[in-house]
This record gives structure tokens, sequence and C-alpha cells, in this order.
């Protein structure tokens, strides 16, 4: 029984040493949450439409400030164009580097011989772990 008091008294003296010794070390922002180590710099604008290409280059890029396309996606005409019956009836027979299960690993050489045609990844996708890690098909980036 004498164990215990001793065993509480090293647990009581090592939280207090951890609490009451100098952190000058720890870094600015340990364990906190992201950015509030410093403060708020202002409010991030949100577009609910695609910026003309100048206007985004002129209002944007060049002052350096973010902003949110919100539902951008939505209005690129590949949106709608590419549907999966599309894009297996128009590019099907390309070749895909695709991998099992969900965490990607580029560090295998060559993929380790996972390579699809295009449109037989676009039959598999929905139903099985398989994930494409690969840019889309050089024809593709036309569109």
């Amino acid at each position: 029984m004498a164990r215990f008091p001793s065993f509480l008294l090293c647990l009581c003296a090592s939280w207090l040493l951890i609490v009451c010794a100098d952190n000058s070390d720890t870094p600015v922002g340990h364990k906190m949450k992201l950015g509030s180590h410093r403060p708020m710099e202002g409010i991030v604008e949100t577009l609910d439409y695609v910026p003309h290409p100048i206007d985004f280059y002129e209002q944007y890029s060049v002052p350096s400030k973010p902003v949110i396309l919100k539902g951008a996606a939505r209005q690129m005409p590949s949106f709608k164009l590419w549907t999966d019956k599309y894009m297996k009836d128009n590019y099907g027979s390309e070749e895909v580097a695709v991998e099992p299960g969900k965490k990607e690993n580029r560090t295998r050489v060559a993929i380790e011989g996972h390579q699809l045609e295009f449109g037989e990844f676009l039959d598999a996708y929905n139903e099985s772990d398989i994930y494409m890690v690969d840019s889309v098909p050089k024809p593709m980036e036309s569109e």
C-alpha cells in the first residue's frame, strides 16, 4: 500500500514540472488551431461566378489577394461534357495509371504495372477500391 502514495507523489511532481517548466523553446502556436498564433488578416472574398481572366489577374493575382470561387467547376464546359459515357466513348482506349486503395503511393516503380485503359477504369471506379493516379489523358487536355 505504501507504493501507491509514492507513485501518486511522483505523478503529481511530474505534472507540476510539465506545467511550470519554462517552455521558451516551444514554437509559437504549438498545439493551437492552425493560424491562431497571429491575428486575422482579413476576410477572403467569395465569388459565385468565374471572373474574366484579365479581371482575375488584375484584382487577385497581381495583388496576391486570395479568393474563393464557389461553384466555379460547375460553370466550366467540361463539368457538363465529361460524363463517364462521353469519356469512355472518346478516350476509353487511352492508358492511365491506377492504384488499389485510398492511399496514393507514387513511389512505386511504374505503379507496379497498374495500367488500365481509361474505359476500363471508368467501368470499375464506382464499384471497386481503385483510383486513377494520373493526369487526364493527353487528348482530353484541349477540352
